[in-house]
């Protein structure tokens, strides 16, 4: 079954602007004669001096429309569930405990899987060091072997020059 969701569009009717106001003689500058100046005037953004000043300008107002202004016209437009027009950035309660709880499901399963490699790596520390206890002590008994090996050696050197 395909739904299909209902967004009122609004329409208002553009007002025709009023011409810019005309620039002093002073402020303008003289239109080159030229035809190589006008090709590259056209390329060229229009300076600042160009532009009205701020006292002369009108002001643009508001861009907030009332909902019950006379000009308002509201069509009510249907557009299919796959539609992203149909797609509100607003989300029902519902909504966002399904969206929060699918990302504490991904949050709870990563935390896992990192507390799983953790375990991994702490049981490779500790056969580790349980290795190298095992060698330490391992090279400890060297040690002292070849040292009461020496010192046998050099008892029996003694006794022979003797």
């Amino acid at each position: 079954m395909a739904s299909t969701s209902t967004i009122p569009s609004v329409t208002i009717p553009i007002r025709q602007l009023s011409p810019p106001p005309t620039i002093d003689a002073n402020d303008s500058q003289p239109p080159s004669t030229s035809s190589s100046d006008t090709d590259t005037d056209a390329s060229r953004p229009t300076s600042l001096s160009a532009r009205p000043k701020v006292g002369l300008r009108k002001s643009s107002g508001t861009m907030i429309v009332p909902a019950d202004h006379p000009e308002l016209e509201i069509k009510e437009e249907t557009f299919p569930p796959h539609d992203m027009r149909a797609m509100s950035p607003r989300r029902s309660s519902a909504d966002t405990d399904r969206l929060i709880g699918a990302a504490r499901l991904g949050l709870q399963s990563q935390a896992l899987e990192q507390q799983y490699a953790l375990n991994a790596l702490v049981e490779k520390v500790e056969m580790i060091k349980s290795d190298h206890d095992k060698l330490s002590n391992e090279n400890v008994a060297l040690q002292d072997y070849i040292g009461g090996l020496t010192r046998s050696m050099s008892k029996t050197a003694l006794q022979n020059k003797k």
